[in-house]
Formats: C-alpha cells, sequence, structure tokens
C-alpha cells in the first residue's frame, strides 16, 4: 500500500518505469532492513538502465522478455563479467515485484497494459526530485551505517 500522503495523488500514463521505482522504493522505506533497501536501489539502477526511460503507456510484456535476454548476453559487470544467474535472477525478481506493486496501485493492468489517466493537472504530480532527494539521504545513512559497523569491528 502507498503511504498515507501518496493517496491522495493522480498518477498519469506519461510516468516513466524510472519514476515507478521511486515509488516502489518510497513504499519499501521504513518496511525492510537498510542492507535489503541497497540491495533493492541497486537493483532499479540496473533495471532503469534499460527501462527507465519507458513511459507506462508504452510498457508491453515483451519488454521484459527483452530485458532478460540484455541481462543474459549483452549486459556487463566492470566491461568483463557477465553478470551469474543468481543476480540476474534476483533483478528479474525486483521488477516482477515492481511490475506487482504497479498493478495494485492500479497503474497496469494484469497484462502490464497502462490503465493509469491520459493527464492530470501539475498540481496531481509528485514532485519527483523530493522524492529522489530523500531517497539519496536515506542511501547516505545506509552506507554511513555500514562504514560504523565495519569500522567498530577493527578497532
Amino acid at each position: 500500500m502507498v503511504s498515507n500522503k501518496r493517496k491522495e495523488i493522480i498518477i498519469d500514463s506519461n510516468m516513466t518505469v524510472s519514476e515507478l521505482s521511486l515509488l516502489f522504493l518510497e513504499n519499501k522505506y521504513n518496511r525492510i532492513s537498510l542492507n535489503s533497501y541497497g540491495t533493492y536501489q541497486d537493483r532499479l539502477e540496473i533495471i532503469n538502465e534499460y527501462l527507465g526511460d519507458i513511459k507506462l503507456k508504452d510498457f508491453r510484456k515483451d519488454r521484459i522478455n527483452n530485458f532478460e535476454n540484455y541481462l543474459n548476453n549483452e549486459r556487463r559487470w566492470n566491461y568483463t563479467f557477465k553478470p551469474s544467474n543468481k543476480t540476474i535472477n534476483e533483478i528479474m525478481n525486483v521488477l516482477n515485484q515492481l511490475l506487482k506493486a504497479a498493478i495494485r496501485w492500479n497503474l497496469l493492468d494484469k497484462d502490464y497494459n497502462c490503465i493509469a489517466k491520459e493527464k492530470v493537472n501539475e498540481n496531481e504530480r509528485i514532485n519527483l526530485k523530493e522524492l529522489q532527494d530523500k531517497i539519496n539521504n536515506f542511501q547516505k545513512i545506509r552506507l554511513t551505517n555500514s562504514l560504523d559497523k565495519i569500522w567498530n569491528r577493527k578497532k
């Protein structure tokens, strides 16, 4: 479920997968551990590198298969290594969770066709810059806490 302050916000069909992933991350905030949150951020970064600019109204099921083929055949880690099958499965799992959230929020139907409104007023749009800043701040907190734990172990 989207947080209480988001219940009134109407999202249009021009929303991109990248914007959807910001909402998804915001929904995960304070519901999962810092490490899990960081893993979601990392996986969504990879998803957005390929699918991020696609608008919900242009999203189709075949893009999921194209993305999986991209991970299996083209995407390289450190420009040399193919991702492991486990990593690919984790990324596809996060994509599946993202799409299921969009279905729950009535943005997509079960066949991944957009059912969100075509146009909304500007004041009905989410301030994505604020949301991105909030997520970046949480990532800094996560990294600081992780470094503190590592530092304290070495003492």
